[in-house]
């Protein structure tokens, strides 16, 4: 799309937006690769970030029918069949492809309700606009603040809860685990939630094929989470994600300050 790569070229070779930021995570990330190839990555990742932008745009006029024709379902039999069996199913995706447009999409594809986290914005006036992309298709939003009471509470009916579950926790409250050569803390909830409830818990590969043509592709995370050992599930996410970034580094938002805490360092008491 001609004028996204306008916008591309402004945010690279202008603005410079995040340009070091962006240059540190792929160099921390990929240890073996080249000043030439770190380069070509950083370009591509700006026209990957600006196609993802005008993708969300063009989500808010968008058909029904237009939409549901662009987001293919892959492994969609995994989940009818874990609905047979369970009422609520857990999906934790993130930051790679388009992390937004999917989703708005979803409720077209499944009979179930779905709901995904989100954190209200400080601007009324946007949050309201965002909220009316998100939601125009019937996905339930839910405040990430008051989610897990809502979650735990039984309802007769059956959900596909997607969490985006790649974004940046306070260290204190995390799981940390390495990722992509740094240890790296993530979200608890997902596991905690699933765990609480007993229910699925599936990674969904979130991809991207041109310009307003994305892919979901569903993998089992586990059954029972109840059954698995404490961060188990957690790690797995990070292992599921990282092999995917690596398969295609440009599809993961890599403008995000992503290593901005430390662990913790331990010291023994003499």
């Amino acid at each position: 799309m001609l004028i996204s790569r306008v916008f591309a070229f402004a945010l690279n070779s202008i603005a410079g937006y995040r340009k070091n930021v962006i240059e540190e995570n792929l160099k921390q990330s990929f240890h073996d690769f080249s000043k030439s190839k770190i380069s070509t990555l950083k370009n591509q990742y700006y026209k990957h970030f600006t196609e993802v932008v005008f993708e969300i745009l063009k989500s808010a006029s968008i058909s029904k029918t237009d939409s549901q024709k662009a987001l293919t379902l892959g492994n969609k039999s995994l989940i009818d069949d874990l609905f047979k069996k369970h009422d609520t199913i857990i999906v934790s995706t993130a930051h790679t492809g388009n992390w937004e447009t999917p989703l708005t999409i979803l409720p077209l594809l499944f009979k179930e309700k779905v709901y995904t986290l989100y954190k209200p914005l400080s601007n009324k006036t946007f949050d309201d606009l965002v909220f009316k992309i998100r939601s125009r298709f019937g996905l339930k939003l839910l405040p990430a603040k008051t989610s897990t009471k809502v979650l735990l509470k039984k309802e007769n009916q059956k959900r596909l809860v997607v969490y985006i579950a790649d974004q940046t926790p306070f260290p204190e409250n995390a799981i940390w685990t390495d990722f992509l050569n740094r240890s790296t803390p993530f979200f608890k909830g997902p596991e905690k939630i699933g765990t609480k409830i007993n229910c699925p818990i599936v990674y969904a590969e979130s991809t991207k094929d041109g310009f307003y043509n994305f892919g979901f592709n569903f993998k089992l995370i586990t059954e029972s989470p109840s059954s698995c050992k404490p961060d188990e599930i957690t790690k797995i996410f990070a292992n599921c994600l990282e092999n995917q970034i690596k398969d295609n580094p440009v599809s993961w938002m890599w403008s995000h300050r992503r290593w901005k805490h430390k662990p913790k360092v331990v010291t023994g008491v003499n």
